[in-house]
């Protein structure tokens, strides 16, 4: 029987930390590689979305330090996020379809 290792609150931070810095990243390259007749205002909105998740990163940032913690500065290496990204990379191509 494995026993599941209780994370602490400062590893639940940097998780989400590095999920919001991916998340800020992935909308940025989405804003950027748009295409189509409705590229303007969806590359505008996912910019927007961007910002916004960089401001959530920012926050997360601010609450480790208070806490006594090191925010991550290699987002990639969580698995969480590794997750999220093959779960993100299909719903890219769900998106690419879309503009098509």
């Amino acid at each position: 029987m494995s026993v599941k290792k209780e994370t602490t609150l400062l590893e639940d931070l940097n998780q989400a930390l590095a999920a919001e810095t991916l998340a800020a990243l992935r909308y940025l390259y989405l804003s950027k590689i748009a295409s189509g007749i409705n590229s303007p205002p969806l590359s505008m909105m996912l910019k927007d979305m961007a910002k916004d998740e960089w401001d959530h990163a920012g926050a997360l940032m601010e609450r480790i330090i208070q806490l006594g913690g090191v925010p991550i500065s290699k987002p990639v290496t969580h698995r969480l996020v590794m997750d999220v990204m093959v779960d993100e990379a299909k719903d890219e191509q769900k998106l690419a379809a879309l503009l098509d």
